[in-house]
């Protein structure tokens, strides 16, 4: 049977013991996979800020709380801590933005490794930084990413599937 295809909107998670193959779309943006090794499933998260400080609310648009409920999903659907692996993926910086006005790519970058450091999940992968967005699939059962990078973000692309 064909795995299902989904498309992972920005500030969302999402975790499948079914073969799903997870799609989004990044640009300073970053997409957290894990998967478990030994029951073979995963899951993904889409934000869009590091960190939510005491002041904001907590939703998964930010890094450390996205990853969180990411773990958490992981958990409540069987998983092991210690057999998690991550690949991690966006966080770029558009060349033509001004100083003044440059994303938080690199930052989400941080709180990605931060938070997968603090639950000492091993990153196997990664495909971040840079200056191009990127398109990517994720397969839940088999752990195998596809990851496209392209210059321009365009409207469609964000439902490529």
């Amino acid at each position: 049977m064909a795995p299902t295809a989904i498309f992972l909107e920005p500030a969302t998670v999402f975790v499948n013991r079914e073969a799903t193959v997870i799609s989004t779309v990044l640009g300073s943006a970053v997409a957290v996979t894990l998967w478990e090794r030994k029951k073979k499933f995963g899951g993904m998260c889409h934000f869009i800020f590091p960190k939510a400080d005491a002041s904001q609310r907590r939703t998964v648009e930010y890094g450390n709380v996205a990853i969180y409920a990411l773990i958490k999903a992981m958990n409540d659907f069987g998983s092991n801590l210690k057999d998690l692996e991550a690949q991690i993926f966006g966080g770029a910086e558009p060349l033509d933005i001004p100083v003044e006005k440059k994303t938080f790519g690199p930052k989400n970058i941080e709180a990605a490794r931060t938070a997968l450091q603090k639950y000492r999940i091993r990153v196997i992968s990664e495909d971040i930084g840079g200056h191009v967005g990127r398109k990517i699939s994720f397969n839940t059962q088999k752990n195998e990413v596809v990851a496209y990078k392209v210059k321009n973000i365009r409207n469609q692309d964000w439902h490529f599937m």
